[in-house]
C-alpha cells in the first residue's frame, strides 16, 4: 500500500506553490508602500469613533487620546521615511502618483494628518 502525502503535491499538474519565505512586492518606485498610510488612518478613525462614544455614552477620554496619539506618531514616522526615501530617488514621487493601484493611496497622507487631530476630527468626519 502506498501512502501519498497530498500536502506536498500541487493540486494541478504544473501548478506553482508559493514559497513560504516569499516577500511581498515592493512599491512601484521601490519606496515605502503608500498603502501603509491606511494604518494611521484606521487608528484616527477609531479615535473619532471613540470621541463620538465619549460624547454620547460618557466613555472615558483616555482611549481617544491614545488612538489619536498613536495615529499621529505612526503618520509622522511613515511620512518622514517616505519623504526621505523620495528625495533620494529621482522620479519616485511621480512613479507612485501615476501608478494605477498605488496612486490613490497617496491621498491618505494629508487625510491622516487632518483626521488625527481631535479638533478637526470633531468638525470633519473621517
Amino acid at each position: 500500500m502506498t501512502v501519498i502525502d497530498f500536502r506536498t503535491e500541487p493540486a494541478m499538474a504544473g501548478a506553482r506553490v508559493p514559497s513560504p519565505t516569499a516577500t511581498p512586492p515592493a512599491a512601484p518606485s521601490g519606496m515605502l508602500p503608500l498603502s501603509l498610510f491606511g494604518v494611521p488612518l484606521g487608528l484616527a478613525g477609531l479615535g473619532a469613533g471613540w470621541s463620538a462614544a465619549r460624547a454620547t455614552l460618557g466613555a472615558p477620554s483616555w482611549p481617544e487620546e491614545v488612538l489619536y496619539g498613536a495615529a499621529s506618531a505612526i503618520w509622522l514616522v511613515l511620512t518622514t521615511i517616505y519623504l526621505l526615501r523620495g528625495l533620494r530617488q529621482k522620479g519616485a514621487f511621480r512613479a507612485d502618483l501615476t501608478h494605477q493601484f498605488a496612486g490613490p493611496f497617496a491621498s491618505f497622507i494629508p487625510l491622516v494628518g487632518s483626521c488625527s487631530q481631535p479638533t478637526t476630527a470633531n468638525t470633519f468626519p473621517c
